[in-house]
């Protein structure tokens, strides 16, 4: 038994729902079924199912084979029994996960993220995505009405991805990049800006190259139009944009001891290089970033903070925090503040008034600290479970627990929080 809106989700597939008849539509081809009833029809034609449709968890399961040759596509198993590869014409080959009966009720097996919406007051933790999609990136729209994610899918040995964006009441995806979809590129670096323009960085495999070739794009919010504004950078990496979308920071890795960091108009004009180092993270306005120093053999990450605007350091106290390496900074929207995980364990708050860093909690374990968009909230990640604090390290709350998460983003009202992950376990 397979979940049906993911696997429609997962190759544009139409549900439509009448009364207690559902029908999957997929091109011309359509399945249509009833829960409880083996009796279902494929393109108008009745068939008799193996197994019933049947809800579990508000989650709907209908029988696979059923469910992909109605709409065309073929089944091939690997090596884990609980993955099945499947093939829906026009697009990639997907990995379904699929539920075994053990008893009462059914299980589903994992393989890829699931997808969590998480209120910051605590009142709910709700899953809206399966992990039929290998989602990542996933934000919220900058009018929160919508969420943002890039899609990977494997195509042979090679991958194709693409930029979905999804309405909160709807659980059908817009692919906005649907004619840029080819196996040889790939998205990454996924940033809405408060225009409604998305950016991002795209990249292009070329073989007969010693570098990979990244070019930096702003996508309409309705995928009509793009504008490349850095084309064919040398091993583009982190890629950042100003709360407003007109200022734009990344990084290169065009040398391994000397990285650039560059910062430039979103129109693509005043490119320039301002520092050597890995770009950590941009302020929201725009005038500042955070970089990290290029040593190998540094027991922790040694960082600066520059103002791009006057080329002077900000943030001195930085010198002497311990930063955990592997750890990302984060500005406060604000500007007044950097938060991060300090190496000997537990969050850390500096302030750009050059204050020594303030220890918010000591929990060895705590991790991946961001701040709310009014700069009041830290959400951080403790124990396989999500938590939020007040900004001085007080009132610490769960919001939700045996969650194994992999990144989260706050809503830009910030009542909720959009996060990839799956159960503790699974």
């Amino acid at each position: 038994m397979i979940p049906v809106v993911p696997v429609a989700q997962a190759c544009d597939a139409v549900v439509k729902s009448e009364g207690d008849i559902t029908t999957v539509c997929l091109g011309k081809r359509t399945f249509t079924y009833s829960l409880n009833a083996t009796i279902a029809t494929c393109d108008g034609v009745k068939i008799t199912l193996p197994l019933a449709p049947f809800s579990y968890s508000g989650v709907v399961y209908v029988p696979l084979r059923a469910l992909i040759t109605s709409l065309g596509g073929t089944l091939s198993e690997g090596t884990d029994p609980s993955i099945i590869a499947v093939a829906l014409p026009g697009i990639a080959t997907i990995h379904a996960p699929i539920a075994i009966q053990r008893g009462n009720p059914w299980e589903m097996m994992k393989c890829n993220d699931d997808v969590f919406l998480i209120k910051t007051d605590g009142t709910s933790v709700a899953q809206i995505s399966y992990s039929i999609s290998n989602d990542y990136n996933v934000q919220f729209s900058t009018d929160g009405s919508s969420l943002l994610s890039i899609r990977v899918c494997h195509v042979g040995n090679r991958f194709r991805s693409d930029i979905l964006r999804r309405s909160l009441d709807q659980p059908q995806s817009v692919n906005l990049t649907p004619t840029h979809g080819k196996a040889h590129i790939s998205y990454s670096n996924l940033t809405p800006c408060l225009d409604g323009a998305i950016l991002c960085t795209r990249m292009i495999e070329n073989r007969n190259a010693s570098d990979v070739l990244s070019d930096i794009y702003r996508l309409l919010c309705d995928g009509l139009g793009w504008q490349c504004v850095a084309k064919s950078v040398v091993c583009a990496n982190e890629c950042f944009a100003s709360a407003d979308g007109k200022r734009l920071a990344y990084g290169t890795y065009g040398s391994p001891n000397k990285p650039k960091i560059h910062i430039m108009n979103s129109d693509g004009t005043n490119n320039r290089a301002v520092a050597i180092g890995n770009i950590q993270t941009l302020s929201a306005d725009g005038n500042e970033i955070v970089y990290s120093l290029c040593s190998k053999d540094a027991p922790y990450l040694s960082c600066v903070a520059l103002n791009v605007m006057t080329g002077k350091p900000i943030f001195s106290a930085l010198h002497d925090a311990h930063i955990q390496n592997g750890s990302r900074l984060c500005f406060s929207p604000n500007g007044t503040a950097l938060v991060y995980c300090q190496q000997e364990g537990g969050i850390c708050l500096l302030k750009i008034d050059n204050s020594p860093p303030c220890l918010l909690d000591k929990e060895p374990g705590d991790g991946m600290p961001k701040f709310s968009p009014n700069s009041v909230n830290i959400a951080f990640i403790r124990d396989n479970s999500l938590y939020i604090m007040l900004a001085d390290g007080s009132h610490i709350m769960p919001l939700a627990k045996g969650l194994h998460l992999t990144d989260f983003s706050f809503s830009p009202d910030g009542t909720q929080i959009v996060a990839t992950g799956h159960f503790a376990g699974m």
